[in-house]
């Protein structure tokens, strides 16, 4: 028997005192962007 795999159509929005953590939207894009292009960033991010 295989196990139910349940995908939900939405992500949800992780809060803690310090840290929100919500999935990306359009409104976005410009910001990841500029986070993508910056060099020294992606030194630590990676590809």
């Amino acid at each position: 028997m295989k196990p139910k795999i349940t995908i939900p159509k939405t992500n949800p929005t992780l809060k803690t005192e310090c840290l929100e953590l919500k999935p990306p939207l359009l409104s976005d894009a410009a910001d990841f962007f500029e986070i993508r292009s910056n060099v020294e960033f992606m030194k630590y991010v990676g590809q």
